[in-house]
This record gives C-alpha cells, sequence and structure tokens, in this order.
C-alpha cells in the first residue's frame, strides 16, 4: 500500500482533535522523510521516518487514545 500525505494528515488531525493540541508534520525527504513536530516546528515529538513509519507510528497514537477512553474495554 503506498501511503500518502492525505493519509498522514488524517490520521493527525484526529490526534490533534482529540488531545486538544496542535502537532504538525514536515517532510523534508532530503533530511530522512517525514518529522511529528509541535510549536511550529521547533519541538521535535517523532524524528524522521519514511512515510510508512510515520503511518505507524500516527495509527499507534490513535489505538492509544482508543484505549485510554475505554474503546477496547
Amino acid at each position: 500500500m503506498r501511503v500518502t500525505k492525505r493519509m498522514l494528515h488524517v490520521r493527525l488531525d484526529r490526534i490533534n482533535r482529540r488531545l486538544n493540541v496542535d502537532y504538525w508534520l514536515d517532510n523534508a525527504p532530503h533530511y530522512g522523510g517525514w518529522a511529528l513536530t509541535s510549536n511550529e516546528g521547533s519541538v521535535i515529538i517523532y524524528h524522521r521516518v519514511s512515510a510508512r513509519q510515520m503511518l505507524t507510528y500516527l495509527d499507534g497514537l490513535n489505538t492509544g487514545i482508543d484505549m485510554m477512553e475505554g474503546a477496547y474495554k
């Protein structure tokens, strides 16, 4: 499966909405791929990885939020 920018942003929007945070995705292929940041890029939450790895990380965050909210009881 090809990971698109839209797929990443849909998952990130869900995280931002549910946690009431303002995380950003920054893509710089020449520096190693996607980074999850906050404060307009000045704080790195998760360092640069490939699109597939970032998708897995964001899915994990969403699953963790679901578990925190009791969706898996």
